[in-house]
């Protein structure tokens, strides 16, 4: 995408939205101007996938310090991991090429692991959920099970700090269990998913109210579990912070 297609877009959401423009108002030259653009077009209030793929691609290249120490801010990093996880979702939506879906999610999870530090946006263990959907598209569901599986017990013994890893790898356990008609043991695993949910939001006595009634409805309670769980949140900075974690019961 050159300058007049960026101009053009940028015109096109500022109609629709003025806090949106306010991300990429400096411009085409700054590659971050250019990774906000592609994010609000990929936007459920925008949805234009096709172009934001366009803008995200001219990101791709861009050299951003991917290691502790290093000079590049934490915003650098956040920024183009986060323009990638996107791109990753956008070429699924449009041409469902899974293979290339997988391999700009495995640049934005690379970026984001890249640093032991907090971000504001992003969250690993989302865009690592991404990496396995796309594995499982691609027929590589026992590999993405078993990393799965794995993620989830290395959070558990400490050895990874991210509770988001967890969160998703035991929702994604859940969905394969779902699959093969164990609900009881998909509800037991979305349950433990809610475990590093973090404690004082509301959502929790929400899981717990399913939880309690799941015998009544087991299809049904599994279904409002999930759906809680696919709500868009905005977890901040306590999203990588080692929690307590209870047993479920």
């Amino acid at each position: 995408m050159d300058r007049e297609q960026f101009n053009k877009w940028a015109e096109y959401i500022k109609e629709r939205d003025k806090y949106m423009a306010g991300l990429f108002r400096s411009g085409y030259d700054f590659w971050e101007c250019r990774a906000s653009l592609g994010r609000c077009l990929a936007s459920k209030t925008i949805n234009q996938p096709e172009a934001a793929i366009e803008i995200l691609k001219t990101v791709v290249d861009v050299e951003v310090a991917d290691g502790p120490g290093c000079d590049s801010s934490m915003t650098e990093i956040e920024a183009k991991a986060w323009a990638m996880q996107y791109l990753g979702v956008c070429v699924w939506k449009v041409s469902k090429d899974a293979q290339k879906a997988l391999h700009y999610t495995d640049m934005a999870l690379h970026l984001a692991e890249s640093t032991n530090r907090r971000y504001c946006f992003i969250s690993r263990g989302e865009i690592w959920s991404n990496r396995l959907f796309f594995l499982k598209q691609l027929n590589q569901m026992e590999s993405a099970l078993g990393e799965a599986q794995e993620k989830v017990a290395l959070v558990q013994r400490g050895e990874v700090k991210s509770q988001s890893y967890a969160y998703y790898g035991y929702i994604f356990i859940a969905r394969h269990e779902a699959e093969f008609g164990d609900l009881g043991q998909a509800l037991q695993y979305l349950k433990q998913a809610f475990n590093y949910f973090p404690g004082e939001y509301w959502t929790l006595g929400e899981v717990e109210m399913v939880w309690r009634a799941r015998a009544a409805d087991m299809q049904g309670a599994f279904q409002q579990m999930t759906a809680i769980a696919e709500r868009n949140w905005c977890w901040g900075d306590w999203w990588d912070e080692p929690t307590e974690v209870a047993e479920s019961g």
